[in-house]
């Protein structure tokens, strides 16, 4: 058994709250940020229905924006039309965001998700001067970053809730934006108008344009600077000027006692501090195989052969 297998080296919420220490937790302070961003979309949708009698505050226009009223490209996200938008958006939200989050770590999912939100409003608004409001643009920014994590996995869907199919996972974007360009066109070109007229298609590809740029580009950005900078710091160690952290007096004659050796080093805490925080997929082929070398050598010390 390795390092892999053992319950305090998987990614965070691997339980759905964070490991197996998490699995029996429960109430706010054990919630992923999954959890929070529905619970926060609904509890503000009750408020405006129960306290604001269905008015709306926080939607976001071009007209506002520009006049300097920028954070409602922020708080636009929590504000749906009805009890359906919210559903639907909250819905898809738990099934692709939590897989989403165990994959990146808490920090890039957050990033994701309102970067998601903050682009594909400012498309629309910029599209369109009609206000916005929904969170579906930081949601479907979160669906394309899962097709950009995993393209050709297959996986078994219900199409509209109802019919069952199994397509690979880059067939479901290419099929998202054939349908908002589709629905972009037939309105705002040809004038066309049916059931979901009204819905902000270019927020939509804007959020999906976004997850996909994250994941493709953003996150192995980070991961080759937090490469660069691990490099520069093992350089230092070894080369540069070397300083004397906690010293301990030993006197003259007397044998310092011998320390036991660590279970597990420092290094494999970093390694492991990094993926609980930023996911697995943050972690550097460098560091990928040093984990699996000292995997090896924790199995034969646990198991007595080393």
């Amino acid at each position: 058994m390795g390092i892999y297998d053992r319950d305090y080296t998987r990614d965070e919420d691997s339980y759905g709250l964070g490991g197996s220490q998490r699995r029996k937790a429960s109430g706010p302070g054990s919630w992923s940020v999954v959890t929070w961003l529905i619970v926060i979309n609904v509890a503000v949708h009750l408020a405006e229905v129960l306290i604001l009698d269905h008015g709306r505050i926080g939607t976001a226009s071009r007209a506002e924006v520009f006049s300097g009223e920028v954070y409602l490209l922020l708080t636009y996200q929590f504000v749906h039309a009805d009890f359906f938008h919210l559903l639907f958006n909250m819905l898809v939200l738990f099934f692709w965001g939590y897989q989403v989050q165990r994959m990146i770590g808490t920090w890039s999912f957050l990033g994701l998700y309102f970067g998601a939100g903050l682009f594909g409003g400012l498309a629309q608004i910029l599209y369109s001067p009609s206000p916005i409001l929904g969170a579906s643009a930081a949601v479907v920014g979160v669906v394309f970053g899962l097709i950009t994590l995993m393209p050709r996995q297959v996986v078994n869907l219900l199409l509209f809730f109802v019919i069952p199919i199994r397509t690979a996972m880059w067939k479901i974007g290419a099929v998202i934006v054939a349908i908002e360009l589709t629905m972009m066109l037939a309105q705002d070109v040809f004038g066309m108008t049916f059931a979901g007229n009204g819905i902000a298609n270019v927020a939509h590809l804007g959020g999906a344009f976004f997850g996909w740029f994250w994941i493709a580009w953003v996150m192995p950005w980070q991961r080759d600077r937090d490469a660069g900078q691990a490099k520069t710091k093992r350089w230092t160690q070894r080369f540069g000027t070397k300083r004397v952290v906690d010293a301990e007096v030993v006197k003259a004659g007397e044998a310092k006692p011998k320390e036991p050796k660590p279970f597990v080093s420092a290094e494999i805490d970093a390694i492991l501090d990094k993926i609980s925080q930023h996911g697995i997929h943050s972690l550097t082929d460098e560091e990928k195989k040093f984990l699996e070398k000292q995997s090896k050598k924790l199995s034969r010390r646990v198991d007595g052969k080393g």
